[in-house]
């Protein structure tokens, strides 16, 4: 399945959710066209980022991040219906095999490839099958434009590969670093709390047998990542207590005593250092390259498209309804 593929099927899988709420009044952000876009599609939109936002940050920052995340949001819905307008204009037809195609990968996702079993969820949900077709066919259409305009004709060659690597090493650069693990130890609320002392003396005695820090890390720590054996991937700028606990350390040694780290004690295992270096331009590195510029020219493509196609349509927003009252 191609990129674009994937990105139909999940948009699809999206509208399904999107109709449940359609009847619950929602206010209107804006128009297109003649097309609404309301406040439950924008909600959509954002589902995925705003909670990740909410439990990564606070006070003001917060607010400001998922506002920046809702103005994007709306933007990107706003730029939907812009090349959905142009597709209709240029008299464009979705192929019936393709918009079956897209069809049929969500009923396969969604119910097993089960059509009856399908249009029986769409209904416990309010959606009819063609309500749910109709939407499909919408978004096959942008798709298709998107990918006529954006994505086919960019081609990144050899030169423009080569090109990168000599004037913007410094973004291939791999900064020096060392790479840890850690048994983390909760000095409040945790499972050892109220005998820190005797657990790090355990956890020491047990290394000092030879028993594998992976494995000691993933009975003892309670850190994110003690099923991943304590490992913290590399630290580009290690400073202050944990620079002091590792400094003269090698690869494979562990620091000789816990470290205090603000709510947390640390036993840390240095698992590797290296220094600043410039990968060799091979095979992989040149495939990270050409990805790198392919992104970049789909973007300046479609900031072009949609600099074409924002003047030749009718769109109000929120600042045009206030400006009407």
């Amino acid at each position: 399945m191609t990129r674009r593929s994937l990105i139909i099927v999940a948009v699809a899988l999206s509208l399904i959710s999107t109709v449940r709420a359609a009847g619950r009044g929602d206010s209107v952000v804006a128009v297109v066209e003649g097309e609404v876009i309301t406040l439950h599609d924008l909600d959509e939109s954002i589902a995925s980022g705003g909670p990740r936002l909410r439990s990564q940050l606070a006070g003001e920052d917060q607010a400001q991040q998922v506002d920046a995340l809702r103005r994007g949001a709306m933007r990107r819905l706003i730029d939907r219906e812009l090349v959905f307008a142009e597709f209709n204009k240029l008299g464009g037809k979705v192929p019936l095999d393709v918009l079956q195609d897209q069809i049929d990968r969500v009923v396969a996702g969604r119910c097993g490839g089960d059509r009856v079993k399908f249009e029986e969820m769409l209904a416990a949900e309010g959606m009819t099958f063609a309500d749910f077709e109709k939407k499909m066919r919408k978004q096959v259409s942008i798709d298709i434009l998107l990918n006529e305009r954006v994505y086919r004709a960019v081609s990144i060659g050899p030169d423009q590969i080569e090109a990168f690597y000599r004037t913007r090493a410094a973004e291939l650069t791999e900064k020096a670093g060392v790479r840890l693990q850690a048994i983390i130890l909760k000095k409040s609320e945790g499972r050892y709390s109220d005998r820190l002392p005797a657990t790090t003396a355990e956890i020491y005695g047990k290394l000092k047998a030879d028993v594998p820090f992976a494995e000691l890390a993933k009975t003892y720590s309670e850190g994110l990542h003690a099923e991943d054996g304590g490992d913290q991937g590399w630290i580009t700028a290690p400073s202050g207590k944990l620079q002091e606990a590792i400094q003269g350390l090698n690869p494979g040694d562990v620091a000789a005593a816990a470290v205090d780290l603000g709510a947390n004690l640390y036993i840390i295992r240095l698992t590797a250092r290296r220094a600043e270096n410039l990968p060799t331009l091979d095979s992989a590195l040149r495939k990270r390259i050409e990805e790198v510029l392919r992104r970049e020219d789909e973007e300046r493509r479609y900031t072009v498209f949609m600099a074409e196609l924002r003047p030749k349509y009718h769109v109000k927003t929120p600042e045009d309804f206030d400006a009407e009252k």
